[in-house]
């Protein structure tokens, strides 16, 4: 059990840190080209705040077939360490 849940970790680890260098890759891409990425970055954190608000929801309505309570709260912790990054990107830290 533990191998696995070690396993899965490792894997959700890496693809968060993955999904964050190729934003933040992108973001300096998009700097590059039109000088200014408030907007994209701006557009990106409502999209994920959407995102984290349907966690929320899916507890507070059990009707709403979103998945399991357990996978969501996964998804929920990894794109809120995402919306972080994206938000000191919005900021440009």
């Amino acid at each position: 059990m533990l191998k696995k849940f070690a396993r899965r970790r490792i894997i959700n680890i890496s693809a968060t840190l993955l999904t964050v260098f190729l934003f933040c890759g992108l973001v300096h891409v998009i700097e590059i080209i039109v000088f200014e990425t408030a907007e994209f970055t701006g557009w990106t954190l409502l999209a994920l705040m959407i995102v984290l608000v349907c966690y929320s929801l899916r507890k507070k309505i059990v009707g709403i077939p979103l998945g399991s309570v357990a996978a969501l709260l996964q998804w929920h912790i990894y794109l809120g360490l995402i919306s972080l990054v994206v938000f000191l990107e919005h900021l440009q830290w």
